[in-house]
C-alpha cells in the first residue's frame, strides 16, 4: 500500500512538472503569436550555486539584429547569466529559447552561436591565422578555402591584422588580440554573439578605439550580440537596449537615454552614468526639499516628507552672486579638457557638478549654484524606489 502512494505521489509530481513546463511553453508561444518573434528569449531563468542564489527570476528577450548589453557590478551575475545562454552552464528553473526553439537541454556546440571570453582565449602557440581559422578546421574545410575565407574575414571588416596573419599572439596589442578573437568566433558567419567583457583589459585610450571598430564590425556583420560588462561607458556607447543587474536580480532593462532620464531606483540612477549622480537625505518642508547644511530646493515629491533627493552633476550648474539656490567651497577640480572640468564641492558631501566655462573655479573658492528643478529625482529612504 505505501508503495502504491510513494508511486502515485511521484507520477503526480512528474505529471505537474510537464504541466507546468507546457504551460510556460504555452505563453511563450502566445508571446511569439502576438509579436516579432525575438531571436533570444529567456524566460524565468534561475541559477544556484551550493549556498547562493546566483540568478534569480530571469527574464527578457533579445531582437534580431540587437546590441543587447548585461551591465552590472562584479559578482552581480553577468557572466553566469551568458554562460546560460551559451549552454556552459545549465540553469535550476526557467527555459531559453534561441531562433523560437526550446533550447534549454541542448549543449552549447549545438546551438549555433559564438562567444568570445574576456581573456580571448587564443591558442599561444598557433599563429593569428590558425587561431581564426581554428573552427573552419573542426567542421572539416581543407586548408587552401580555410585561408581564403581567413585572408577575406581579415581584409572584409578592415580589423588591420591582415599583415600579421603569420604572427603568435603575443607578439599583438591586446586590440589586435580582441580583433582576432572577434574575428575566429564570427568566421562561421553565426549570426548571435556573446561577448564577456571583452575590453577588461584594455586601457582608456584602446577601449575608445575597440568600442568604435566593435560597433562598426557589428553592423557590418548584422549579428546580434549579447554584451556583458561592468563599464557603463561602453553600455552606453554601444547599446540598444541594457539590462542592469544586481545580486542576481533584474534591475531594469531599456534603451540607454531612458534609464539614464528615469532610473527605477537609486541604485540604476547611481550605477548608470558618469560622474556619478549627486543624492542626500531629505525632507519636505513648505514646499522645499531641506538637506545637508540647510540647504533648500523649492522642489519636492507628490507623496513622501522625507525621500533621498538626486540631481546629476551636469543638473546643477554655477550662476552669478544672488541668483544661485546655495552656495558651496570648491575642494577639488578635476579639467577633463579645456572648456570641461569636474568640480567637487564640500557640501552637500561628495557633491560635483560639470563646469563648461573657459575658466572654471579653482580649490577653495566660494561658488553659487543653481539646480535644474526638472532634473532632480526623488527617492525612498529604504527601498531606493524611484519616486514619481
Amino acid at each position: 500500500m505505501g508503495i502504491n502512494v510513494g508511486k502515485k505521489k511521484q507520477t503526480f509530481n512528474r505529471t505537474l512538472k510537464d504541466a507546468v513546463e507546457s504551460l510556460h511553453l504555452l505563453c511563450y508561444n502566445i508571446v511569439m503569436l502576438t509579436n516579432e518573434q525575438p531571436l533570444i528569449a529567456v524566460q524565468d531563468i534561475c541559477h544556484a550555486a551550493p549556498g547562493n542564489v546566483l540568478l534569480e527570476n530571469i527574464s527578457f528577450h533579445v531582437n534580431r539584429g540587437e546590441f543587447f548589453t548585461i551591465l552590472g557590478p562584479s559578482g552581480s551575475g553577468k557572466t553566469t547569466l551568458l554562460k546560460v545562454i551559451a549552454g556552459v552552464a545549465k540553469p535550476s528553473h526557467g527555459r531559453i529559447f534561441i531562433r523560437g526553439k526550446d533550447v534549454t537541454e541542448l549543449p552549447g556546440r549545438k546551438r549555433n552561436l559564438s562567444m568570445v571570453f574576456q581573456n580571448y582565449s587564443l591558442f599561444p602557440h598557433m599563429t593569428v591565422g590558425r587561431n581564426i581559422g581554428f573552427p573552419l578546421k573542426m567542421s572539416g574545410i581543407q586548408k587552401k578555402q580555410r585561408w581564403r575565407k581567413v585572408r577575406k574575414k581579415a581584409e572584409d571588416i578592415n580589423m588591420h591584422i591582415g599583415d600579421r596573419l603569420n604572427a603568435l599572439p603575443d607578439l599583438l596589442s591586446m586590440g589586435q588580440q580582441q580583433r582576432t578573437a572577434l574575428a575566429r568566433s564570427t568566421i562561421k558567419q553565426k549570426d548571435i554573439l556573446l561577448l564577456d567583457e571583452p575590453m577588461s583589459e584594455l586601457d582608456a585610450r584602446q577601449r575608445e578605439m575597440a568600442r568604435k571598430s566593435l560597433k562598426k564590425l557589428v553592423r557590418e556583420l548584422e549579428v546580434t550580440v549579447v554584451y556583458v560588462t561592468n563599464n557603463e561607458r561602453e553600455a552606453f556607447a554601444l547599446s540598444d537596449r541594457v539590462l542592469i543587474l544586481d545580486k542576481g536580480r533584474i534591475v531594469q532593462i531599456g534603451a540607454p537615454s531612458e534609464i539614464y532620464k528615469q532610473p527605477v531606483s537609486l541604485f540604476a540612477a547611481r550605477f548608470f552614468g558618469t560622474p556619478e549622480m549627486n543624492y542626500v537625505p531629505a525632507r519636505q518642508q513648505l514646499g522645499d526639499s531641506i538637506f545637508e547644511g540647510g540647504i533648500k530646493i523649492p522642489v519636492v515629491p507628490a507623496a513622501a516628507l522625507s525621500y533621498v533627493l538626486g540631481v546629476r552633476p551636469e543638473a546643477l550648474s554655477a550662476k552669478p552672486e544672488g541668483e544661485g539656490m546655495f552656495r558651496a567651497k570648491v575642494i577639488l577640480r578635476e579639467i577633463l579638457h579645456p572648456g570641461k572640468a569636474i568640480i567637487h564641492i564640500d557640501k552637500p558631501e561628495n557633491w560635483k557638478y560639470i563646469d563648461k566655462s573657459s575658466k572654471p573655479p579653482a580649490r577653495g573658492e566660494i561658488v553659487e549654484l543653481g539646480v535644474d528643478k526638472d532634473k532632480v529625482l526623488f527617492f525612498e529612504e529604504g527601498t531606493g524606489r524611484r519616486i514619481e
